[in-house]
């Protein structure tokens, strides 16, 4: 199987196999796009930003073909979700010959779990992408997650950019994590 993880900051390619309860991981490609940083300066998503998004897009599914993988599936995260135009993303996937989705935060959740512990229960997740930090866990058949913007990107500019001493850095970001943390429903 071939799936793309459509990131706000970076597009992953990934091929695996599934056989007797085991994932095995054949090809792994990654490529940076900065599409939520092209929503935050444009408010949409720009008309060469999507071109980009066109080719990354026919680029990996070729690969896939390559790779004997099936059809790649998409699936668009943070950024398309806040891009007014992000449905037309969808489009461009379609004719590139790649099934997307955009993630509402609960079905990010509930992918971020499944390929966190492999679809067992009773494990906790932490998904820490460029934008956002999703917390999952599943106990008893149930679902529960909280979304909360500090990934990555925010953390760097909010904690570390500027800070004189990395240890008072990581004590700040250890507490406003662990603020959010204590609010998750898990």
């Amino acid at each position: 199987m071939c799936a793309i993880d459509m990131g706000s900051n970076s597009f992953r390619r990934i091929v695996g196999t599934f056989a007797e309860g085991r994932y095995v991981e054949t090809a792994i490609d990654s490529k940076t796009m900065g599409v939520g940083d092209d929503v935050e300066k444009h408010g949409r998503i720009s008309d060469a930003k999507l071109v980009e998004i066109e080719q990354t897009l026919l680029g990996f599914a070729a690969a896939c073909s390559a790779d004997g993988a099936s059809a790649p599936v998409a699936v668009g995260t943070a950024a398309f979700r806040n891009a007014p135009n992000g449905a037309r993303v969808v489009e461009i996937a379609s004719r590139a010959g790649v099934r997307m989705e955009i993630a509402s935060e609960r079905r990010e959740s509930e992918l971020a779990y499944l390929v966190g512990s492999l679809g067992q229960t009773g494990h906790a997740v932490v998904d820490n992408g460029s934008r956002s930090i999703e917390l999952v866990a599943r106990s008893g058949g149930a679902l529960q997650h909280r979304v909360f913007n500090l990934g990555y990107r925010i953390a760097y500019e909010e904690f570390f950019a500027r800070a004189l001493e990395p240890a008072a850095a990581i004590a700040a970001f250890r507490a406003r994590v662990l603020q959010e943390a204590v609010q998750a429903p898990l």
